[in-house]
């Protein structure tokens, strides 16, 4: 039996795919189309980060073939809000995922204890990591020990400590008590029973 190498294989995967025969802008369109846009809702469970969410990018598409892998390889990355809800799933995900992935993340949306658990130093050097950062959400849910000026005094704090190297990063702060993101906890603990849970550096780094 003939083994075809691997320039042989991609040369028949341009000829006789529909989708890498098109103009590279299409498949931009289609690569974005089917990887960005979402909120990836990380947690950790059994030393492993895991995905948590029924709308999730398309990751099956990095093991199509080799030059699709190079394609879209870091678009999960740069089109995708990352949603942390607590500080040590951030420190997991900054020790797991290379720092070349890292770089290409520009949106963060953090929960209250990500803010709230650590020093208002360590959260600003945590950040400071993704150099790549334009936009952080503090999403924060006021409650009888949460009370609403603490979480706007400490993300007061941080922006203050990121303004020194990142001076162009748009922040915001919302109190997400009355919305629906009030029931993540709830609705994590039910989405995982009934789907179970994606690992997230499988998916995303096939």
């Amino acid at each position: 039996m003939t083994r075809v190498t691997k320039a042989e294989a991609a040369a028949a995967n341009q000829r006789n795919s529909p989708l890498l025969r098109l103009p590279a802008e299409l498949r931009n369109l289609i690569y974005h189309y089917a990887l960005g846009n979402c909120t990836l809702i990380l947690s950790t469970h059994l030393g492993r980060l895991r995905l948590y969410q029924r709308d999730i990018p398309a990751f099956p598409l990095l093991a199509v073939c080799t030059q699709i892998h190079a394609e879209v390889v870091l678009l999960p990355y740069s089109l995708n809000t990352f949603d942390f809800a607590f500080d040590v799933t951030l420190d997991f995900f900054l020790a797991d995922i290379s720092p070349s992935n890292i770089r290409m993340i520009k949106k963060l949306d953090l929960g209250t204890w990500t803010v709230m658990a650590p020093s208002a130093g360590k959260s600003a050097v945590q950040l400071q990591k993704f150099t790549g950062l334009e936009e952080v959400m503090f999403s924060y849910c006021s409650s009888r020990n949460i009370w609403k000026h603490t979480c706007e005094q400490r993300w007061g704090m941080v922006v203050k400590r990121l303004r020194r190297n990142m001076p162009r990063l748009r922040t915001a702060i919302r109190d997400v008590r009355y919305e629906k993101r009030m029931d993540e906890a709830s609705e994590l603990f039910l989405w995982e029973r009934r789907y179970g849970q994606r690992d997230f550096s499988e998916a995303a780094e096939q």
